[in-house]
């Protein structure tokens, strides 16, 4: 690749493809604020200049890779939540599957600290078309999955897990040694390890769905 430009869609996307592995990498091992665009070229092999065909701000590399993260979520989730569930085991399966998005519970966390502002407009345009659609399927699987539950029920559910989510970042990484002060102290009382407490937390949340009144 080099500085050669490319032109195909094909090497267009094998670029963007490799802009946004360097760039999951220098966030999963580093932080957000020290994030720059040189650092992530430096990874790839493309120059710096070239970046900035298909980048021009980290910002747009944030919300690119939303989308990519939201697009596999959806796909994991459809084949966890395909069958009809209970309660319990539906609250699981969310557990289990945020558990193992590392980069997609990190980038819900800091949205609210990345400027949309920066970034063209047909990056914010398509992210929030892709999350919206995103959302509305998961929308379509909570009528699903609860059918007895009124849609204030749902959409008061959805409202709620979605700032849950902004959650489980830190408990995903809360530190072990913490937790176990935390339960030698014994300041709030017997405690689970953290994925139970986050499964706790969405049984309470979705009180509702089982056609309770909400």
């Amino acid at each position: 690749m080099g500085t050669i430009r490319a032109h195909s869609d094909s090497e267009i996307q094998a670029r963007k493809d490799d802009i946004l592995r360097s760039a999951t990498d220098l966030l999963l091992h580093g932080d957000w604020g020290s994030l720059r665009l040189a650092t992530v070229a430096e990874k790839t092999s493309i120059s710096r200049p070239s970046m900035y065909n298909y980048y021009k701000v980290k910002e747009e590399i944030f919300l690119d890779l939303m989308i990519r993260e939201y697009a596999d979520w959806k796909a994991d989730l459809e084949t966890r939540l395909a069958p009809k569930l209970t309660r319990e085991d539906f609250c699981t399966a969310l557990v289990d599957s945020l558990w193992t998005r590392d980069l997609l519970t990190m980038q819900i966390a800091l949205y609210s600290e990345v400027p949309q502002n920066k970034c063209r407009t047909d990056f914010v345009e398509r992210y929030h078309s892709e999350v919206h659609q995103f959302y509305s399927w998961f929308s379509e699987v909570l009528a699903r999955q609860f059918p007895a539950a009124s849609e204030k029920a749902r959409n008061g559910f959805l409202v709620q897990f979605v700032r849950y989510c902004v959650t489980f970042r830190g408990m995903i990484h809360f530190p072990e040694e913490q937790m176990e002060l935390i339960k030698e102290l014994g300041t709030f009382g017997e405690l689970s390890d953290t994925k139970a407490i986050c499964f706790d937390g969405l049984m309470l949340l979705s009180a509702g769905l089982d056609g309770e009144r909400w």
